[in-house]
């Protein structure tokens, strides 16, 4: 277990991605910076309590998340350059639409490996 948790001091989040597969169902993926990483963090979201708070910048219009497990005191942030013009589907994430989690790698420069998805609660996810 300690393992796992010095290996969760490393993770870095370099993205968050929503991605729909229905008009009404979203899955919401925290791509990590190596598919190590991902497997570790994919653990994390299946063992422990979390939250994840996303931001608007309502002067840059970019958006942030912050992702906290409480419970064994670890949180991720991530700032990001990118709006909800950029990226519409950011505003499902506002408009509760995201049913699923899970998280990820970027492979092959753009395309992303994923894990399969899991349940998000509403309560685990804040957006202001």
């Amino acid at each position: 277990m300690q393992n796992i948790l010095d290996q969760a001091k490393e993770i870095k989040l370099a993205d968050i991605r929503v991605l729909g597969f229905n008009l009404t169902s979203y899955h919401l993926i925290l791509v990590c910076d190596n598919k190590n990483h991902a497997e570790v963090l994919y653990y994390l979201i299946q063992k422990y309590p979390y939250v994840l708070n996303v931001r608007f910048n309502n002067v840059t219009n970019y958006f942030s998340a912050t992702l906290n497990f409480s419970e064994i005191d670890l949180f991720y942030n991530l700032n990001t350059t990118v709006t909800e013009v950029d990226y519409p589907n950011y505003t499902n994430l506002k408009n509760g639409q995201v049913h699923f989690i899970t998280t990820g790698s970027i492979q092959f420069d753009r395309e992303i490996s994923a894990y399969p998805v899991i349940p998000f609660l509403r309560s685990q996810l804040r957006v202001e």
